[in-house]
């Protein structure tokens, strides 16, 4: 297992769940397969294209996101090991070279969705 990338905020500890912060700073230059590259979720119906698994489905795929949206999909808290990992930091701006497409606003968190520009 890939150790996870560099966090450039502080952690955070909330009632015993460590919060770290993966970076993403820079635009990410996927191969150009990936733009054409999708699976298909026989059982949700649903397509993915770019999904954070889509390597880990498609045996030879292409690696088509940072390594930081891999860490943060596939993390898990537990309470042998209780560290969260999300994306971006307190302030997320989506990576030079990208455009923000779609800015949710909830409670406890914001979703943002970054497209390459």
């Amino acid at each position: 297992m890939a150790s996870p990338p560099t966090v450039s905020y502080g952690l955070i500890t909330l009632s015993g769940t460590v919060t770290s912060y993966l970076p993403l700073t820079t635009a990410w230059s996927a191969p150009t397969e990936c733009s054409t590259l999708y699976y298909e979720n026989l059982a949700g119906g649903q397509l993915y294209i770019n999904a954070p698994d889509y390597a880990n489905v498609v045996v030879g795929a292409s690696t088509c996101i940072p390594p930081a949206v891999s860490t943060w999909w596939y993390n898990t808290a537990s309470s042998v090991a209780p560290t969260v990992y999300l994306l971006g930091g307190y302030s997320f701006l989506c990576p030079l070279a990208y455009t923000t497409v779609v800015n949710i606003p909830e409670q406890s968190a914001t979703a943002i969705g970054c497209c390459p520009s």
